[in-house]
């Protein structure tokens, strides 16, 4: 694996682990407050959560992560089309005198 996706799977670990934990926190009813700030707080948080939690689920089930594996793919390739040494080749050209004009 390379260090980016180490780095790329702990984030989204991390980012669906506090997902969870938010929506246990609101659930539980660990909130016990009528304060309106506080109450904001909390649910612009968790709306975040929500929104982290979508991109990386879309990531990891989209596009993304198949273009990342394809792109990988095609460097791999390139890498070793550019180590087999090439073999030159000759093209013989043909050149051809110009048209005549039919007489007038």
């Amino acid at each position: 694996m390379k260090y980016k996706e180490v780095w790329m799977g702990l984030l989204a670990i991390i980012v669906m682990g506090a997902f969870i934990f938010d929506g246990y926190f609101i659930m539980s009813g660990a909130v016990k407050t009528a304060d309106p700030q506080l109450l904001l707080l909390i649910g612009s948080v968790s709306g975040a959560s929500q929104t982290f939690c979508g991109l990386v689920l879309s990531y990891y089930f989209s596009s993304s992560k198949s273009s990342d594996e394809k792109n990988s793919t095609i460097s791999s390739a390139l890498d070793k089309i550019q180590s087999v040494p090439s073999t030159q080749t000759t093209v013989n050209t043909v050149t051809t005198a110009p048209a005549k004009e039919p007489p007038k």
